[in-house]
């Protein structure tokens, strides 16, 4: 590997990368702007050590597919990734904590967040659409259930269990029905309807 310069640059120099073995070109003035990453800055500024490779150009032990997003960044302020990958914006997260880019760290985290936020919501509706499924195919077509009425409110209900052939009476219809019988039967027709309502 080559030689370690410091010094500082010129912000219209155009300067070579060697980024993990694959080389990009762009000027120190795109790497510098506006302080985005304090790690280029403090680098051509003379503050940071310059290692050169043996053709000049400046060496950086990084993953070169990451920083094509990196690089992309400091040019436009936009990163171009899948809008479902999240691996790869985690795997760039890296590479903006490491050259100190926290606008950059701040986009991918809130792709993420977005990715992640949809993905609950398209299982929650998968989970419904799921239930739907089960429903129709675990309840007969054709059941029904019985409604019963209270005569003094007007409210209606269902009960499942009840019998087809007989009628669900409030209990207090029942006594009602019931105080209009003889004496002597009255305690037991009530106790009978009753019943028919429980069952």
């Amino acid at each position: 590997m080559g030689e370690v310069v410091c010094r500082a640059w010129e912000s219209h120099e155009v300067v070579g990368l060697n980024v993990g073995g694959d080389s990009f070109v762009t000027t120190v003035e795109t790497l510098t702007h506006r302080n985005e990453s304090a790690y280029f800055s403090a680098m051509f500024s003379g503050h940071l050590g310059v290692r050169l490779d043996s053709g000049g150009r400046v060496f950086l032990d990084r993953d070169g597919k990451r920083f094509r997003h990196v690089l992309n960044f400091l040019r436009c302020g936009t990163v171009h990734i899948g809008e479902n990958d999240v691996a790869t914006m985690r795997e760039v997260h890296e590479e903006a904590v490491f050259f100190g880019m926290p606008s950059l760290q701040t986009k991918l985290e809130g792709m993420v967040k977005q990715v992640e936020e949809t993905k609950k919501a398209q299982d929650a509706e998968e989970d419904v659409r799921l239930f739907s499924r089960i429903m129709q195919l675990h309840v007969p077509s054709g059941h029904q259930f019985q409604h019963q009425q209270d005569s003094s409110s007007g409210f209606q209900g269902t009960n499942p269990n009840a019998s087809p052939t007989k009628p669900i009476l409030s209990q207090q219809s029942a006594f009602s029905e019931a105080s209009e019988m003889d004496d002597g039967n009255q305690t037991s027709a009530a106790y009978n309807l009753v019943l028919d309502e429980d069952f």
